[in-house]
C-alpha cells in the first residue's frame, strides 16, 4: 500500500539503489564462498578420471594434429617408428584417428562437459592428469598443437609448417624447428621457447609472457597485446631490417639492414625486447 506525506504526495524511497546493491553484494559473497569451497575440495569426486595407452604405426604419418587441455602434456621423441599415446587420470576422454597421413589426437566435447571446462580455473587439482605423446624422429610436413588450460612440454620437433595455439597454458618448448610458415598464438599464456629455429613466423599474443631463444631465418611478424616478449636471436643486428611500433627495444651490435631479414614488431600495451647475440 502506498504511503503519502503531509502534502498528499506519494513517499519515495530515499535510496532506491540499496535493494539491488544488497542483492549484488550477497550474490558476490555466495559466489566467493562457493569458489573457495571448490578449491579446497577434491574435485576428482565430481570429475571423470580416464586413462589411455595406445600405439599407432607412425611410418606413414607426416602430419600431427593435437587438440587437448586440462592436463600436464608432454610431447617428445619415441625410440621406434611408432607413436605412443599414454594418458592417466585426466578429466575427459581422448581419442585418436588417422586420416590419410594425418594423426588426430583430441578431446571430445561431449565427454568433457561444461564442468570439466571451467573447473580447472578454480581448482588446480584437476590438472594432475598426464598425457604423454611420443612421435618418431623425422621432419613432419605439418604440426598443429592446440591446448587450453594446461601445462605443456614439447621437445625436438621438426616440421615444414607449424601452428601453436596456446590458451591459458604454461608452455615449455625446446628444440622446435620449422622450415616453413609458423603461427604462434597465445592467450593468457606463459611461453618459453629455447634452442628453436623458425623461418617465416607470425607471433600473435594476448595477455602473455614469452621468452624466445634461437634462430629467426625468415620474415617475422610480432603482434603483442599485454605482457612481455623477450627475443634472444642468433646473429647480428645488421642481419635484419626491423620496423617497430609501441614499446619495442633493440639491443645488439651493428645497424639496421634495409635488405636484411624483416622483423615487424607491434606492441599495444606490451613490452617487446629484441636482443641479438652477435
Amino acid at each position: 500500500m502506498a504511503r503519502y506525506d503531509a502534502a498528499g504526495d506519494v513517499k519515495r524511497m530515499r535510496y532506491p539503489f540499496l535493494v539491488p546493491l544488497c542483492i549484488l553484494i550477497i550474490g558476490a559473497v555466495l559466489l566467493a564462498v562457493g569458489l573457495m569451497t571448490m578449491r579446497k575440495a577434491d574435485m576428482k569426486k565430481y570429475l571423470g578420471s580416464y586413462s589411455m595407452d595406445e600405439v599407432v604405426a607412425g611410418a606413414d604419418i607426416t602430419e600431427l594434429d593435437f587438440e587437448l587441455g586440462a592436463a600436464d602434456i608432454t610431447i617428445g621423441r619415441s625410440d621406434d617408428d611408432d607413436i605412443h599415446i599414454v594418458a592417466d587420470g585426466i578429466p575427459y576422454k581422448i581419442h585418436q584417428r588417422t586420416e590419410r597421413k594425418r594423426l588426430f589426437i583430441y578431446s571430445d566435447d561431449k565427454d568433457m562437459g561444461i564442468t570439466n571446462i571451467w573447473i580447472p580455473i578454480v581448482s588446480k587439482k584437476s590438472l594432475n592428469g598426464k598425457i604423454t605423446i611420443l612421435v618418431p624422429d623425422k621432419e613432419y610436413s605439418y604440426i598443429d598443437i592446440n591446448c587450453g588450460i594446461c601445462s605443456i612440454k614439447a621437445d625436438d620437433l621438426t616440421c615444414d609448417k607449424l601452428k601453436l595455439d596456446i590458451g591459458a597454458a604454461d608452455a615449455d618448448l625446446s628444440g622446435i624447428t620449422c622450415t616453413g610458415d609458423a603461427k604462434i598464438e597465445g592467450g593468457m599464456a606463459d611461453i618459453d621457447m629455447k634452442n628453436c629455429s623458425l623461418f617465416k613466423s607470425d607471433f600473435d599474443l594476448g595477455m602473455f609472457e614469452l621468452d624466445y631463444d634461437g634462430a629467426i631465418e625468415g620474415e617475422t611478424m610480432i603482434d603483442c597485446g599485454m605482457g612481455d616478449a623477450d627475443f634472444v636471436i642468433n646473429g647480428s643486428r645488421s642481419d635484419y631490417h626491423i620496423t617497430k611500433s609501441g614499446k619495442v627495444s633493440i639491443k645488439g651490435s651493428g645497424s639496421d639492414n634495409g635488405d636484411g631479414i624483416r622483423i615487424d614488431a607491434d606492441s599495444s600495451a606490451a613490452k617487446i625486447k629484441l636482443e641479438f647475440k652477435d
